[in-house]
């Protein structure tokens, strides 16, 4: 379930909700769209307390790191997945509640900034900690007796909300509810414990412009890529900026044709001697009649661009790489390229004609390498108990709109047969 953060336009003011994790925000009232940056990687925000102390160092925060995602595994027993949507307490004191339940998703957030009469405690527990709490506390460890090869954490949305507390006449009040803490958290411990907001801490805010030709660049709030409309490039978030990367296209007929954003990386595995297309059918065994042309084909992995129900997305994937051999080389830039993005639309088709937005960046897409292979391996005997030693070298990943052509209720791609339910598309939206 999405959490909703109550924004203010930076340009006129005006309050606007948004998404978490959302990147872009067009105000509704100046039309002015911004791109939002996190300081360290991490969006931090604060559930509204019900209750304000006036007095300095009453009012304390308590983070809190909040998982959603994909979480993949590997082991003896086949390969698992699961998505988890978590939120575990990232400070070490005791008497703190475990986890925030439903809180975050009941209540409308706001971006942490700073407050006088405020300190915040300390985050103390990384990530992988806390994600590994929250894997054992959801029963998805690996089964007893069972060898764990791999696990990967993919389309994660990482982000620090903060609890905030209140001490009233010597006692500790949870400052959402107002209700006491458990005794064992004595209240004289905090001022020691906590410090004044940190400047990293800030959410920055830039103009949505180009930065090659500082044309204004439309996108929806969840893209990670955007294509400007003037000078036709495509730009990939990165970290508190944008970093172009190359986008081919598969052309189809006009029609009703839906295009795909995949990640194409080119991929070898000295361990398994893995370099061609040849050599992955070979050493995955799979039933098909190689082709001489195929030990020639450089071996890419095709991983969707956009976050889908882990199931669907590893079968997506694997169909896809599995049948790379179908698809026309989009290796030449197309001629979208010079007419920006908007041109793919061929006359008179219709909306769904535009390029999917890309919601998986080509970072998550790479961590999907390993689990890829494990799934396409027809003797898991063979692949799996190596996956811990092997070394991948990735080439530049490159971002490809690929055709699904529209029927009934699925979307067809048109060289391989993959079909994907349309439902399966608004589901990862709100993923």
């Amino acid at each position: 379930m999405d959490i909703r953060v109550e924004q203010g336009c930076p340009q006129c003011g005006a309050p606007a909700e948004q998404g978490e994790d959302s990147r872009w925000l067009c105000c509704a009232y100046c039309g002015v769209r911004t791109l939002l940056s996190p300081a360290g990687g991490l969006f931090r925000y604060l559930l509204p307390p019900a209750t304000n102390s006036a007095e300095p160092e009453d009012y304390y925060a308590v983070p809190y790191l909040r998982f959603k995602g994909m979480i993949f595994q590997v082991s003896s027993q086949g390969i698992s997945h699961r998505l988890i949507d978590t939120t575990q307490v990232a400070t070490e004191l005791p008497g703190l509640p475990p986890s925030l339940g439903l809180r975050p998703q009941a209540m409308v957030l706001r971006p942490l900034s700073a407050a006088p009469d405020c300190r915040y405690l300390p985050q103390s527990r990384s990530p992988r900690a806390v994600l590994k709490k929250a894997i054992q506390v959801g029963g998805f460890s690996a089964r007893p007796g069972g060898d764990l090869y791999h696990r990967a954490y993919i389309g994660e949305s990482l982000s620090v909300i903060y609890l905030p507390l209140v001490r009233q006449a010597g006692r500790l009040l949870d400052g959402v509810s107002g209700l006491p803490l458990a005794a064992i958290l004595p209240p004289a411990a905090l001022p020691g414990q906590a410090a004044p907001f940190a400047p990293s801490w800030q959410l920055s805010h830039s103009a949505a412009i180009c930065p090659h030709c500082g044309w204004d660049l439309e996108a929806a709030a969840d893209d990670l890529v955007v294509h400007c409309a003037g000078c036709h490039r495509a730009w990939q978030l990165a970290g508190q900026g944008l970093r172009q990367v190359e986008w081919q296209l598969c052309a189809a007929a006009a029609g009703a044709v839906r295009y795909l954003p995949f990640w194409r990386i080119p991929v070898q595995i000295p361990a398994l001697e893995l370099s061609s297309f040849s050599d992955l059918v070979q050493r995955t065994n799979q039933p098909l009649v190689a082709r001489s042309a195929w030990s020639r084909q450089p071996l890419q992995f095709w991983i969707p661009a956009m976050k889908l129900r882990p199931k669907l997305f590893l079968q997506l994937g694997r169909r896809l790489t599995l049948g790379q051999w179908r698809l026309p080389d989009p290796a030449e830039p197309h001629p979208a390229h010079r007419g920006g993005a908007r041109s793919i639309l061929a006359a008179g088709a219709t909306e769904n004609s535009e390029p999917y937005p890309v919601t998986l960046g080509a970072g998550e897409a790479g961590q999907a390498i390993k689990v890829l292979l494990a799934a396409m391996a027809a003797s898991p005997r063979r692949i799996h108990p190596q996956l811990p030693r092997l070394w991948v070298q990735s080439g530049v990943p490159s971002l490809c709109y690929l055709p699904f052509e529209e029927r009934g209720q699925d979307w067809v791609q048109l060289h391989c047969g993959v079909a994907l339910a349309k439902s399966a598309l608004r589901f990862g939206r709100l993923m």
